[in-house]
């Protein structure tokens, strides 16, 4: 059996449905952009579609998918806005939590398997 212990896309996720339960978003990851991250608003009702650079080195497409979430939950593409600033550092310390937590979860979970 093959599992992740830690898969920071998921829990980046988590941490961001977990603050914004309605946020509504795709996620791809686009060699084709230039950014780190684009968000596109699509029409009322729809889903955000959130670009992340597929050529970053994973920590900062981590990173970027957080601020790209932040944009979504605040409806804003400025990144000067309060609003985004406040979500974006909400997400992040969100997804420390998570990782912490899993990561102390499985240190014990392999301990007693000892």
């Amino acid at each position: 059996m093959i599992s992740f212990v830690y898969n920071p896309i998921d829990a980046m996720v988590k941490a961001a449905t977990n603050l914004y339960p309605t946020i509504n978003a795709d996620i791809q990851f686009n060699p084709a952009i230039k950014a780190p991250g684009v968000t596109t608003f699509q029409r009322e009702g729809e889903p955000a579609l959130i670009d992340i650079n597929a050529e970053l080195p994973f920590d900062s497409a981590i990173e970027s998918l957080a601020y790209e979430l932040a944009h979504v939950a605040t409806k804003t593409t400025s990144k000067n806005d309060p609003e985004w600033k406040e979500a974006s550092e909400r997400i992040l310390n969100e997804f420390a939590r998570i990782v912490d937590k899993r990561i102390e979860k499985y240190q014990k979970k392999t301990k007693q398997s000892r």
